[in-house]
């Protein structure tokens, strides 16, 4: 299903940045484990200070569980945040721009 997506919409540089900081999180923390350095903490609250930045700004100041009820709103039928694929959601969003066009 993934695949799918990434296919059909490709990878978005702010997401790519959204991994990148995941990842430097990550590292942050097995350093953390293994040296103890406390200083490390401060890092890693940075880091996940950024991803939380970032996860904001790909809804554009939006949380996901409010679009979401927009989205559900349009459809006539609740979006479940847990069920809802990816490619569903961005299918979704396209759908709701083409609709939006045509008012």
């Amino acid at each position: 299903m993934y695949n799918e997506y990434l296919k059909e919409f490709g990878l978005d540089v702010r997401y790519k940045k959204y991994l990148e900081a995941q990842k430097k999180r990550a590292l942050l923390q097995s350093e953390y484990v293994i040296t103890k350095e406390r200083f490390k903490l401060t890092e890693i609250e940075i880091e996940s200070q950024k991803i939380q930045d970032l996860e904001i700004h790909f809804a554009g100041g939006k949380k996901i569980e409010v679009i979401l009820t927009w989205l559900g709103m349009f459809l006539g039928y609740k979006l479940d945040q847990k069920t809802t694929t990816v490619k569903e959601y961005f299918v979704i969003l396209e759908e709701y721009g083409k609709a939006n066009k045509k008012v």
